[in-house]
């Protein structure tokens, strides 16, 4: 997959430039709202994929995997592109050019805040959510008899660690996964992303709307002493 950065970099720059002329020739918000809904669409399609890669797939299964990965992750990264450079566009015309930079920095800041900070609560909430079981050991789809009660003994909550050291492997017993945290979290951020959507939908034409001087900083009152 590491490969893909080949490709990945013209079609992010062909995307920059189609989002570039589509926000000029109109607005940046329907190039910002193609690029979101389609985000979600492949985020809700790598979902799909993931699941239903079956436990121990064969080599040709992979590498069938491999390829929609793989197509996913270009159109990602196109669509991606494509919002992120319609609120560049977005931003450079609202920055109020007597605070110079500042404006346009502390916005893009924001933006980015928007994408960094909700990847460590994820990766929390899929641990907390995951759900794993200690059972009698299964030989030839038979349990086995414990040596010791498997009662409250715990096992991981990665799905790639069940098999490795823990309380209730030592104890005889089999982690059994009951429930992968990934799918709830993945499903509920995408219903809340279409909800945010919906939400966009109504109010970024009001946005674009507005006049530049809404956007404006302002000016503070100059100091009667200091006026001639």
């Amino acid at each position: 997959l590491a490969f893909l950065v080949l490709f990945q970099f013209p079609v992010e720059l062909a995307s920059a430039v189609v989002a570039g002329r589509w926000a000029a020739s109109h607005t940046p918000g329907p190039p910002f709202l193609a690029g979101y809904f389609a985000r979600l669409v492949l985020a809700a399609c790598a979902v799909a994929l993931v699941a239903a890669l079956p436990a121990g797939a064969d080599t040709a299964t992979m590498s069938k995997f491999l390829t929609g990965v793989a197509a996913i992750s270009l159109a990602t990264s196109l669509v991606s592109t494509l919002c992120f450079t319609s609120l560049g566009s977005l931003f450079n015309n609202v920055s109020d050019p007597e605070m110079g930079g500042a404006y346009l920095t502390l916005l893009n800041t924001i933006a980015n805040m928007g994408v960094i900070l909700p990847k460590t609560p994820a990766f929390y909430l899929i641990d907390a959510l995951t759900r794993t079981a200690c059972v009698p050991q299964q030989i030839n789809g038979n349990s086995t008899e414990p040596s010791v009660d498997l009662t409250g003994l715990t096992c991981p909550t990665k799905p790639r660690e069940l098999a490795g050291p823990s309380p209730c492997v030592d104890a005889g017993g089999q982690c059994l996964l009951l429930h992968d945290g990934y799918y709830t979290v993945c499903w509920a951020s995408i219903a809340l992303g279409t909800l945010l959507g919906l939400v966009y939908l109504r109010a970024l034409p009001k946005l674009m709307a507005l006049p530049l001087s809404a956007w404006r900083a302002g000016q503070a009152k100059k100091d009667p002493e200091h006026q001639e």
